[in-house]
């Protein structure tokens, strides 16, 4: 099965940063989404959770209202809730993290960030072909045969 989501949108508030029991670094943000029919307006919000280096540079450079695309996959969390009531969220849990636009002003001074060259990211769509390329490999079988059937 294939279980790709890309999704574009603005963050709603900062980002939060935790660590796991394990020690792996997460970052936890919600991004709106919105899109327009017959003169209405739709919104969804869906939280993102992006791990390791990508998370901590998520954490770093986004903010609220900054403008990003984010690709991953699709992830259902179920739990049971204080009225003992069944519950459950979906959620991305993101592979690529792309920052759109130049980050919200939220202080006179420019963030350090802003002042050193950013550096040239793979877009996500070469992200997706490659991640449909690899799993494509792994289908395949590693020997091949080449005796002739006859």
């Amino acid at each position: 099965m294939f279980n790709k989501i890309i999704l574009h949108g603005r963050l709603v508030r900062d980002p939060e940063s935790f660590a796991t029991t394990s020690g792996k670094n997460i970052c936890k943000f919600t991004v709106a989404n919105s899109r327009k029919f017959n003169d209405k307006e739709d919104v969804i919000f869906i939280e993102c959770k992006v791990f390791g280096s990508k998370g901590d540079a998520c954490f770093r450079y986004l903010k609220k209202g900054s403008e990003c695309i984010v690709a991953g996959i699709l992830t259902t969390e179920k739990w049971t809730g204080n009225d003992g009531q069944e519950k459950q969220k979906n959620s991305i849990l993101a592979e690529e993290v792309e920052f759109i636009g130049r980050p919200p002003q939220q202080a006179a001074e420019v963030p350090q960030y802003q002042q050193t060259p950013v550096q040239t990211r793979q877009p996500v769509q070469a992200a997706i072909t490659e991640a449909i390329k690899q799993q494509e490999a792994q289908q395949q079988p590693d020997t091949i045969d080449d005796d002739i059937p006859f």
